[in-house]
């Protein structure tokens, strides 16, 4: 009976939908039997990895791209994606104070914890910062739209996130560790 009503483009999406959903619980179902195979590196694997791909397919289908939220707001005047993103950003900054607050440490207490590492803030940081911009400036959109157009199939998108894998390997070549 659904056939019958929706038009073609729309029954295509239906059955791409459901396929997707199907495909997200057998991959759910698998990690979560690798999980209690007893060994450790799938405990932690299997929740972050149906995360993931629950995540990665909510950016695909809402065209997630903070980038583009923020170039819309300024060029085209369309602030509403933005305010949206400026409210996610307020209420998750709030919930990491409530939340994570006590596990931060503080280096005025005069005791950190013995893996704590605060890392020094310098030109380095900024250069790096403006660097990243740059990229995604020069790209047109932000790394996590990257990546679900890359899963899609967009080659343009596959060389900037092989430009930013680059970058992230020379920032774990000269991290102090």
């Amino acid at each position: 009976m659904v056939g019958a009503v929706l038009p073609r483009r729309s029954r295509r999406l239906t059955v791409q939908g459901a396929a997707g959903l199907v495909l997200l619980i057998v991959l759910g179902v698998i990690l979560t039997s690798l999980s209690y195979s007893g060994d450790l590196v799938y405990e932690d694997l299997a929740l972050t990895g149906l995360f993931g791909l629950v995540l990665g397919a909510v950016f695909y289908r809402t065209r997630f791209c903070m980038f583009c939220m923020v170039r819309d707001g300024v060029e085209g005047r369309n602030t509403r994606p933005l305010q949206g993103l400026l409210l996610a950003v307020a209420v998750g900054s709030a919930g990491y104070l409530l939340i994570f607050g006590s596990w931060v440490p503080d280096p005025r207490a005069g005791w950190l914890p013995p893996n704590a590492f605060i890392g020094p803030v310098g030109w380095n940081l900024v250069a790096g910062g403006l660097l990243f911009g740059l990229g995604m400036a020069v790209s047109g959109s932000c790394i996590s739209s990257h990546l679900y157009r890359g899963g899609a199939g967009n080659s343009g998108s596959w060389l900037a996130l092989l430009g930013s894998l680059g970058g992230f390997a020379l920032g774990y070549a000269t991290w102090d560790f």
